[in-house]
């Protein structure tokens, strides 16, 4: 019979044709020659098909040999020749069935003459009936390679390589449904839509980007991950003390006496810490109304030591020379596009007035100074947020805010 009748009766018929732990061969007529015939297929069907290990043999099973035995043209005649066939798998499939499910290996098309040749599974066909179809029996069957010895265990001969029960799942590549015979996979629509399940195939750790970045590439952080904080920085010590924000100068100085000096770090590039204002190298090149968050900028050099790099975090204080009197106004930059040169800020930072500020104002950034405390253990540094700080040395207050930096400052 034909591949696909072969397998419908496999799929949908009652009755023993797909029967636990038996064997069926595709067995027809050769249509160029009735004294031969051809197997075109075979089926495993097993009771136990949930056995991985068994499975696993199954999957693997590349040729197949069947016992053949030869008879006379009359029922009853006894045995008078036997000899083994080898067929070639071209390709394995496990199918549902009806009632349970079994293994379809298709073979190359391997003639047996005469017609009367068969396996120990078939009963005698006489030549006067050439078309009588087999009924199924038993019969000896050798399967190549045999893996059904092999025990994945940790010894000398087979090391344990992994002690996980599921593999990772693949970022990439999905599962493919072929359990049906068909020419697209059953899941098709789920597979173009990227919608599949996820294949057990672990991906190459050279397409992993933490490795490739530790390994290769290289990796940087910056203070725009780290909310202006800069990931590593280093400082210089001072003895100083902490007050609340909300303190005035002279509560400040009547505290002196009974305030709690402490080793305290600073990043600011002198020994002591201060306050100050340098004229950078930007000039803004739109308006930027008392609403409006974002400016574009060039770069243009002002003066030696002027500072082009603005950071995420940075504090600029933007001076409006046309009022009178001179205001300005604190904006905390919260981002720096260089691709479309543009600055997007926090505007009327700490509490500083919101101005119409124009394309000719001139920008100062406050020196990124900020102040930290040690730990209990002096293991680990806290930023001293939201406060103000005495600087034992020259009596300076200078004020914090949420992230540690000052913006302020003023004397005792």
């Amino acid at each position: 019979m034909t591949e696909a009748e072969f397998l419908f009766i496999h799929d949908n018929a009652a009755g023993n044709i797909n029967t636990p732990d038996t064997i069926n061969v595709n067995f027809d007529l050769d249509p160029n020659n009735s004294e031969q015939g051809i197997i075109t297929g075979i089926t495993v069907t097993v009771s136990d098909y949930d056995n991985e290990d068994l499975t696993t043999v199954l999957e693997q099973v590349e040729k197949v040999q069947l016992t053949l035995k030869y008879f006379g043209e009359d029922l009853g005649i006894t045995e008078v020749n036997q000899s083994n066939i080898t067929l070639d798998i071209i390709s394995r499939t496990k199918r549902l069935g009806f009632g349970f499910p079994y293994f379809y290996f298709k073979v190359t098309p391997t003639i047996i003459s005469p017609i009367n040749a068969v396996g120990t599974e078939f009963k005698f066909i006489p030549l006067s009936n050439p078309n009588q179809i087999p009924n199924a029996n038993s019969s000896e069957v050798s399967l190549t390679p045999v893996l059904s010895g092999i025990k994945f265990l940790n010894d000398d001969y087979n090391p344990l390589l992994s002690n996980a029960s599921k593999n990772r799942v693949s970022k990439f590549n999905q599962v493919s449904d072929r359990e049906q015979l068909s020419l697209n996979p059953t899941n098709i629509e789920k597979l173009l839509a990227q919608t599949a399940e996820a294949a057990q195939i672990p991906d190459s750790n050279y397409t992993d980007t933490g490795l490739v970045n530790s390994r290769y590439e290289g990796s940087q952080t910056t203070s725009n991950e780290f909310g202006g904080i800069e990931p590593a920085l280093t400082g210089r010590t001072f003895i100083g003390a902490i007050f609340d924000k909300n303190s005035t100068a002279a509560e400040i100085v009547a505290g002196t006496a009974t305030a709690v000096f402490e080793d305290l770090l600073h990043t600011g590039p002198e020994n002591l810490p201060s306050f100050s204002l340098v004229t950078s190298s930007l000039q803004a090149t739109t308006n930027l109304s008392t609403s409006g968050t974002v400016f574009n900028y060039f770069a243009q050099g002002i003066s030696t030591g002027s500072l082009v790099t603005i950071n995420s975090g940075d504090i600029l204080d933007i001076l409006d020379r046309s009022a009178d009197p001179v205001a300005s106004e604190r904006v905390k930059v919260i981002s720096n596009n260089p691709q479309t040169v543009s600055i997007k800020v926090e505007r009327g930072y700490e509490g500083s007035t919101v101005l119409d500020l124009a394309a000719v104002d001139l920008i100062r950034r406050v020196v990124p100074t900020r102040i930290f405390k040690f730990d209990e253990g002096g293991s680990k540094i806290i930023a001293v947020d939201d406060a103000k700080i005495l600087v034992k040395e020259n009596s300076l207050q200078l004020t914090t805010d949420k992230f540690g930096l000052v913006f302020s400052s003023g004397s005792s």
